[in-house]
């Protein structure tokens, strides 16, 4: 009980820093979805997603927080006076107009309270679902509020990674248990896919897994799941935007998104398709998101015979990696969504040695850029492959999750 105790101190002390050294910056992100539930509630709908109420509503929002605002919100609405940039789902400015109450500087720090108690639940049902005990997920947690750079940038920007990836958290370890409810983790990962649609794969792969496997009671309890989630999610966002426009508006937003919001590498972007588009101008983002994609489903068929625990948990995680390697965007704070898997993977029995080794090399690449640019390696390509490789070989060692854990607590 000591043990624990001064493990929970720890881990506080280093959820603190995390809070210390975001609390005074102004969060970009968030002010986006600030500001965009609230035009998109208050009239705009699907307006908010052209391209002329970018500029229209980012000097909108700089009077009004000349006139009532802090100065975090003043800082953050002359930053982004010329452009609101509204490119998420309907859905997820629904969930921010929900709780918005006007007052910026409440309203942020209260969003990022809910980040850091997500990252501790995702890092304690990671580990608990793979049978790990308190103490390891203690200091696991304490590691990630420390040393892992997307816990900062999520919740310095104040952006939603971080409650995306509890809800894979939850998921999995609902998975795990002896009788999953599967109608339940149908409806959280649609409505995760819906929040925002990097993760629109899994719950995809994770049904083909099902059938795959002739499990067809299981798969059309969460295929009911998917669909309840789905519509939630849509009928939801439809009635907060006042209308069906707003998700017509976004589904045309989405294939120009490359070309009329700046999201290249230089402002951190290190998808594959976004290095290869920037070393040679080849555009290839939808040949390789579709291969991605019926990869894959390649494996969840390859992987039908495999042993429950281990397959569902396995489609599952490393499903995520799909998106970070064959889309369009790969933010840093998107490597929110591997924590569950490196948990999975550190928690692996009688790994091969080169699995361990591809295990720590991955480990290293997406928590070593910071110390590398202390030593003078700068060039945001070089950077941005060096993060590839980490993901590549995170995929390929994310073969070890563990079956069902032996010693895990029921």
């Amino acid at each position: 009980m000591h043990r624990i105790a001064v493990l929970v101190l720890v881990v506080f002390l280093a959820a603190l820093g995390v809070w210390r050294s975001s609390v005074r910056t102004p969060a970009i992100d968030y002010y986006q979805y600030w500001t965009i539930a609230d035009a998109m509630h208050g009239g705009e709908g699907g307006r908010v997603y052209a391209a002329e109420a970018r500029g229209r509503l980012g000097q909108k929002y700089l009077r009004e927080s000349e006139t009532s605002g802090s100065p975090r919100q003043r800082e953050v609405a002359r930053m982004r006076s010329e452009e609101l940039q509204a490119a998420s789902t309907p859905f997820l400015f629904t969930m921010f107009g929900l709780f918005r109450t006007g007052d910026y500087d409440r309203d942020l720090d209260r969003h990022r309270l809910v980040l850091l108690l997500a990252i501790a639940g995702t890092v304690i049902l990671s580990a608990r679902a793979f049978g790990a005990s308190w103490t390891f997920a203690l200091i696991a947690l304490a590691l990630i509020y420390a040393f892992y750079p997307p816990v900062r940038q999520d919740v310095r920007d104040g952006n939603v990674n971080s409650i995306q990836v509890l809800l894979i958290a939850l998921s999995v370890y609902l998975l795990r248990r002896p009788s999953p409810p599967d109608l339940l983790i149908g409806l959280l990962l649609a409505l995760g896919a819906v929040f925002k649609p990097n993760t629109a794969l899994t719950p995809i792969v994770l049904l083909a897994g099902l059938l795959f496997a002739a499990d067809h009671a299981r798969a059309l309890r969460m295929g009911g799941g998917i669909a309840l989630g789905l519509g939630v999610g849509f009928l939801s966002a439809a009635v907060f935007g006042g209308g069906g426009a707003v998700w017509t508006e976004w589904f045309t937003l989405i294939p120009k998104l490359e070309q009329e919001m700046d999201v290249g590498l230089r402002w951190g972007n290190v998808a594959p398709a976004q290095l290869i588009r920037e070393g040679t101008g080849w555009i290839i983002t939808p040949a390789i998101s579709l291969l991605g994609a019926l990869g894959f489903l390649v494996i969840a068929f390859l992987n039908r015979g495999a042993e429950r625990y281990r397959r569902d948990s396995y489609l599952l995680l490393a499903s995520l990696l799909v998106p970070l390697l064959c889309g369009s965007l790969t933010w840093t704070h998107y490597f929110m969504l591997l924590v569950p898997l490196v948990i999975a993977v550190s928690l692996a029995e009688g790994m091969r040695i080169s699995a361990q080794i591809l295990f720590v090399a991955a480990v290293v690449s997406l928590t070593g850029t910071s110390a590398l640019i202390q030593f003078g390696v700068t060039d945001p390509a070089v950077l941005g492959w060096i993060t590839v490789g980490g993901l590549v070989a995170l995929f390929l060692a994310s073969t070890n999750i563990p079956g069902e854990p032996a010693h895990a607590e029921r």
